[in-house]
């Protein structure tokens, strides 16, 4: 995805603010935001520069803050990259992974595909559906294992109506629509995230999906997804184990 950056990093030299830091906001902002995609090249430190008319250290300055924050990556040649860290998941506002929360934790993450189809909503306790004159979403389902046994099970759906495209997929992309994905070929802004998270007491059905005894309780969070107009695209509905998020907290925090 073509980013122009002289539109999206306004500097202001009449600001107390350091040049350096109002690149490295202004940047962290743009990454956030899912106009950029997983392991999309940057601008080297120089090009930037010279497009922003700025010293080149500001931006190497720049850039170290966010490599550090792992907003960004370097290969072998100091070529900067997006770093999928800087992929907005929302699960209590950490900008990471499900994968790398599984990975910190010390286990081996891994992906099972469940469900993948088009589907029509008629009725949804999350997403007001009288906004959407086509009621078609395409149905996402995901349980994330730590060490081949069930952490997080994932149901997504996403407006056939705001993304047709995603009528022209085929099954290679089962289980890859995301954020990113969608944003390749859309001017979306994913903007903001309509979250509800409840403590979760898990029948007897959803005990065997995640192979524990009926009566346990997790969490179930509930997230509504908004664009940069503030209309909804599509919602989520996660069933997670409980020390999942309690260690998480405790390590990644």
């Amino acid at each position: 995805m073509s980013v122009d950056y002289q539109k999206e990093i306004m500097i202001d030299r009449r600001s107390s603010k350091p040049l350096d830091e109002q690149v490295r906001n202004q940047l962290e902002r743009l990454l956030s935001s899912a106009r950029v995609i997983n392991d999309e090249r940057l601008l080297s430190a120089k090009m930037l520069a010279h497009q922003l008319n700025i010293d080149v250290k500001h931006v190497e300055k720049a850039y170290s803050k966010l490599h550090k924050d792992h907003f960004i990556r370097f290969d072998d040649n100091h070529i900067p990259y997006v770093s999928k860290y800087s992929r907005i998941l929302g699960f209590f506002d950490k900008l990471v992974f499900i994968e790398e929360g599984i990975e910190s934790l010390g286990k081996k993450p891994s992906i099972e595909l469940l469900e993948f189809n088009i589907i029509e909503l008629h009725d949804s306790d999350l997403i007001d559906l009288t906004k959407f004159n086509d009621h078609r979403f395409i149905k996402q389902v995901r349980m994330f294992k730590a060490d081949n046994k069930p952490y997080i099970y994932l149901e997504e759906y996403y407006s056939i109506e705001h993304f047709p495209k995603l009528l022209e997929i085929d099954e290679s992309y089962a289980g890859k629509i995301y954020q990113g994905f969608l944003a390749k070929h859309y001017d979306t802004i994913f903007s903001y995230n309509e979250r509800l998270v409840n403590v979760h007491v898990f029948d007897q059905e959803f005990a065997d999906k995640m192979e524990i005894e009926k009566g346990l309780t997790g969490f179930k969070i509930d997230m509504v997804y908004y664009d940069q107009h503030m209309k909804p695209f599509g919602y989520s509905r996660t069933y997670s184990l409980p020390h999942f998020y309690f260690e998480y907290g405790i390590k990644i925090r």
